[in-house]
């Protein structure tokens, strides 16, 4: 009998997601355990079946719940042997893929009796950067605290060990089992009859977010009892559970299957393929856009249109192979990260389904947005190797990766003669009767001539408003495989779509059982509607009324100069923190724990710093994933909110000084082309990059600890200007000075200084106030030079004091 591939995939997904379950059981017991070993041995020789005791009580778990055996037989995942007949394939399948899911053990010493999750960040060092301390960061420890996760600072942000004195590790592990359970007892009466499973797909979903939820916070392996030893514990529970999983159904295909079954080695045989994707042309698309009505909906639309991209084309790509979703190790910032397992032919298959999503793309969006696909096969012995895994999934990855984004649509370009280009252009326009013209908005697609200029609207850019619209109000997404009618969201035929819902209730229960729903920005997904899961969307908008403001309302709450501030910025270093930045403990898990902890700041975490009340309603965040995030808004209060994403990212981080952002930002009225603000927002953030862990901002380059310094002495003056002690022009004719006497490399030529004391003599009387602006423009400490912020300084109290 032929066996449906992917709803065994789905049962191993599932089975691998529980297989670890038992050391959280056995660490809620904590200060019972030695009892609880005694019980367990009188009840069960678990050790000739199980071998471990979290193994065993994996099982006592799974088998009052279900009796498949596709998920029983992951209790046996250190002792095949000791399985049933029926569980032994599986029961192997789990033990390779939980060896060489877990076989990125540190090798660092554990010393600690706290048996929680050190941050991974704390342990990053990139050797090519030039330490600015000689301080060692693995001194001071930082850890997760056990709760279950929720979008706030004070949960997602580590804490230090010294913070630790009150804590109660025993209730906390706990509390955490509890809370699990009773959400479960939720998701196992919706899915599971009689110990049947009555949706796989739909619970394996569930199953997923729910383990991410309480267990993102706790370490896979700290201290055994049994074999008395301490692991380091930088790897969570969640992330180490997840790539299992994804490892699990990687071994299920007929290649792998036959080797496991006859081979005497198979780890030197068995593969799996690594696979990047890589959504091109994206920055272009965003800002491809023109200032007509309506803009920021149609802004907001393309933004989460492309955030969520990436999903669409990984999902579609994993259907197509038989897969389920935990096969994407990241999807994000524009791309993803997917491994599969080997067939014969699958790189055919491959590089067909890339060339069939660039013609889906390139008939909808006219070349404008691209897919490239770099991916590589291993074998399970070399990912135990450290510089094989190094250097065949990372660099050959990036190497093929970037080979096909120059190759931009070759596919399409060979198999297509430009007459057949243009009729697939031209095939929605045969209508003689109509004229069309370019899109107003987009200026890419053609669309029919409707007279006035803001009618002429292609249906992307019409999809993007409506969606734009529902997005401040959206509590609900739901991924779907068909086209969902009179539901607002995107939908892009052999490819899938997403929706955008404030509520569900006008929702069909066949449509609700029929696709993905998601609860936005929330992680109580099974309490409210029972979601499948939830799904982190930076989706800030400023509102008044509960009506989105435009950016003249907007820029109406700036201070002084009436003008916007379109700031971008994003991690320093990415490629090199990924590449070298573990050191020897470079492996698969803490990779996926990297991208899914940068993304969760900036997709998660805005959500929550932009609601803080200095901030509500004042900054629109155009987008924020992966690694970067791009924000509008008053140019004071986008200054003040880069402080703190900054400030924030640091504690986020450890305060790892090998991990910093750089921003760019561009000051423009508010009727300035969004399109133009973004690029030229885009190379100011170019140019603090090439410095590193710097702003660059009113055309100056300045490093963080700078640029805040800089801030409070303007606000300094700035009262001076505001109680009328010092005249607003005569900063203005600072301004012109430090201008007109600056070289090419920013030196002031010693003409500079009578001209200033002249100037400053002559308009302020007060000793007192004319010493505070010597020290605000002059370094009395370096022989009174011109300080490098003094241009910035002098703008900002310019731009601070119009009135």
């Amino acid at each position: 009998m032929e066996e449906n591939k992917k709803e065994v995939r789905n049962l191993l997904a599932i089975g691998a997601l529980f297989h670890d379950i038992g050391k959280v059981i056995i660490r809620a017991l904590w200060g019972e355990t030695e009892q609880y070993f005694k019980q367990i041995e009188k009840e069960k020789h678990y050790k000739e079946q199980f071998k471990y005791a979290h193994a065993y009580s994996t099982y006592e778990f799974l088998k009052n719940i279900v009796d498949n055996p596709v998920i029983l037989a992951s209790s046996y995942h250190h002792n095949p042997d000791g399985a049933e007949k029926e569980f032994k394939l599986y029961a192997k399948i789990y033990q390779l893929a939980d060896y060489y899911s877990s076989s990125e053990r540190s090798e660092k010493e554990k010393i600690e009796k706290e048996n929680l999750l050190r941050v991974i960040f704390q342990n990053i060092k990139v050797p090519k950067i030039e330490s600015k301390s000689q301080e060692n960061f693995s001194e001071q420890e930082y850890f997760y605290n056990l709760q279950p996760l929720q979008i706030n600072n004070e949960v997602i942000f580590p804490i230090k060990k010294e913070d630790l004195i009150s804590f109660d590790e025993i209730t906390a592990y706990k509390n955490l089992w509890q809370g699990f359970q009773n959400e479960f007892n939720i998701l196992k009466n919706a899915y599971i009859k009689e110990k049947k499973l009555n949706s796989s797909e739909k619970f394996l979903t569930a199953l997923y977010y729910l383990i991410y939820k309480y267990f993102w916070c706790v370490p896979a392996s700290t201290y055994d009892p049994e074999r008395k030893e301490r692991h380091y514990p930088d790897i969570s529970l969640f992330d180490h559970l997840r790539v299992c999983s994804a490892f699990s159904t990687s071994l299920y295909t007929d290649y792998n299957l036959n080797i496991i079954k006859n081979g005497d080695k198979p780890e030197t045989e068995i593969k799996l393929i690594f696979l990047k994707g890589d959504i091109s042309g994206i920055q272009k698309f965003l800002y491809g856009i023109t200032n007509i009505k309506g803009v920021a909906k149609r802004l907001r639309g393309r933004s989460s249109f492309l955030a969520l991209l990436p999903d669409l084309v990984a999902k579609a790509l994993l259907d197509k192979f038989g897969y389920p979703f935990v096969n994407i190790l990241y999807s994000g910032g524009g791309h993803f990260e997917i491994v599969l397992g080997y067939e014969e032919g699958i790189e055919k298959e491959l590089d067909k389904f890339s060339k069939e999503v660039e013609e889906i793309l390139f008939k909808n969006f006219y070349g404008a947005l691209g897919l490239a696909l770099g991916y590589t096969e291993i074998t399970l012995s070399e990912l135990r190797n450290k510089e094989i895994y190094r250097n065949k999934i990372m660099k050959n990855i990036y190497r093929v990766l970037e080979k096909n984004k120059k190759q931009k649509f070759k596919g399409v370009l060979i198999n297509y003669s430009i007459d057949q280009l243009l009729d697939i252009i031209n095939q929605e326009f045969k209508d003689i009767e109509k004229n069309y013209t370019v899109c107003s908005s987009c200026q890419v697609v053609i669309t029919e001539e409707k007279g006035e200029e803001e009618k002429n609207i292609c249906k992307w850019c019409e999809t993007f408003k409506e969606v734009g619209e529902i997005i401040p109000k959206a509590k609900y997404l739901i991924f779907s495989k068909e086209k969902l009618n009179n539901l607002p969201g995107f939908h892009i035929d052999r490819i899938g779509g997403v929706y955008f819902l404030e509520n569900l209730s006008k929702v069909s229960i066949q449509i609700k059982e029929n696709n993905e729903i998601y609860l936005l920005n929330d992680t109580n997904f099974l309490k409210k509607d029972r979601c499948d899961g939830f799904k982190l969307i930076a989706q800030i908008v400023p509102q008044t009324n509960s009506e989105v403001m435009t950016f003249e309302e907007l820029v109406e709450f700036a201070k002084g100069d009436k003008k916007l501030a379109f700031a971008r910025g994003d991690v320093d270093n990415l490629g090199l923190i990924f590449m070298q930045g573990l050191g020897e403990d470079y492996s698969i898990s803490r990779i996926a724990a990297l991208s899914r902890s940068l993304d969760l700041y900036f997709s998660g975490y805005f959500n929550y710093l932009f609601n803080l009340e200095e901030f509500k309603n004042k900054i629109y965040v155009l987008y924020a994933g992966g690694d970067d995030f791009f924000i509008i808004g008053p140019w004071d209060i986008v200054f003040e909110a880069l402080e703190r994403i900054r400030e924030d990212f640091k504690k986020y981080t450890c305060k790892n000084k090998d991990i910093d952002l750089s921003s760019g930002v561009f000051v423009g009225r508010d009727s300035y082309p969004v399109r133009f603000a973004g690029e030229l927002a885009g190379s100011e953030e170019d140019k603090a990059k090439e410095i590193k862990s710097t702003i660059r901002v009113l055309s100056e380059s300045l490093k963080w600890e700078e640029y805040e310094k800089a801030i409070e002495e303007a606000e300094g003056i700035v009262n001076l200007v505001n109680n009328k002690k010092i005249g607003r022009s005569l900063f203005y004719k600072f301004y012109q000075l430090l201008k007109s006497f600056r070289d090419n490399k920013n030196n002031i030529s010693p003409k500079f200084y009578p001209q200033f004391y002249y100037y400053l003599y002559r308009n302020v009387k007060d000793k007192d106030d004319r010493e505070q602006v010597i020290n605000f423009f002059l370094d009395s400490k370096n022989d009174y030079q011109v300080k490098k912020d003094a241009l910035f300084k002098a703008k900002y109290v310019i731009m601070k004091t119009r009135e």
